[in-house]
């Protein structure tokens, strides 16, 4: 078994600083309503959770302060609460890092796909900012299920694959960001090989993205200030499972 099957809490936690302190740097860049949001959507999560969503809101929003205005800042922390709704058979949990086949430890904004105490897969994201087109970006790094004796069956509440399910949850969740005026992109990099022992996010890529990548430079959290040549797929509205999610 490549991952453990149950929460490791304090493994998969990350280093988030506390609930006070983010909220106290959030409250920087957010009006109080949206503070209040936050708040109701989390108060009945753990404190691991709450730190995870209060860390990652306040980080993007100080390295980003330059670029997200109020409308970005108010469509980021939306689509934060919205990725966190889940289904009715399986639940999406923040975490701040993740734990690789390899033994490597990556800090990011992760989302955990649980049915239960089982981890099926987890979607890596980042709020990004184009500095040519002028354009924020949802961009996810990369999309991976997780192999494990216990595998559940996803097809059963996803009703497609466990790629394809996280994909689409990712991509419905997103469209009050499209219609807030954000691109959506998959990152074309592909995991080094050591990290790709479960299927990962190249198995999607034709049902919703456009098939040739593109390169642009993106300033986000993993250089901040700093605009970095990044080779991404854009979402094709043109693709059916696209227009079946948006409701085009």
């Amino acid at each position: 078994m490549l991952f453990f099957c149950i929460f490791m809490e304090d493994l998969l936690s990350g280093f988030s600083e506390s609930v006070d302190v983010n909220r106290a740097k959030a409250e920087e860049f957010l009006d109080e309503g949206v503070i209040r949001d936050i708040e109701r959507s989390t108060e009945m999560e753990s404190d691991k959770v709450q730190a995870a969503v209060w860390t990652r809101v306040a980080r993007t929003l100080r390295t980003m302060s330059d670029d997200f205005k109020e409308p970005e800042r108010k469509s980021l922390v939306d689509h934060t609460l919205a990725m966190m709704g889940g289904g009715l058979d399986f639940q999406v949990i923040p975490r701040q890092s993740w734990i690789y086949p390899d033994g490597h430890r990556r800090e990011g904004d992760f989302y955990m796909f649980a049915r239960g105490p089982v981890y099926f897969g987890e979607v890596m994201l980042k709020y990004a900012y184009d500095v040519q087109a002028r354009k924020p970006y949802c961009l996810i790094d990369h999309i991976q299920g997780i192999q494990q004796n216990e595998y559940p069956d996803t097809k059963g509440f996803f009703g497609v694959n466990v790629l394809e399910g996280m994909a689409s949850y990712v991509i419905e969740k997103s469209r009050g960001l499209i219609d807030d005026g954000w691109w959506l992109a998959l990152k074309a990099e592909t995991l080094p090989m050591s990290r790709m022992a479960a299927p990962y996010s190249k198995g999607v890529k034709d049902r919703f993205f456009d098939s040739k990548s593109r390169d642009v430079e993106l300033k986000s959290t993993t250089l901040p200030g700093v605009a970095l040549r990044t080779s991404i797929y854009d979402l094709n509205p043109n693709r059916r499972r696209v227009q079946e999610l948006l409701g085009n």
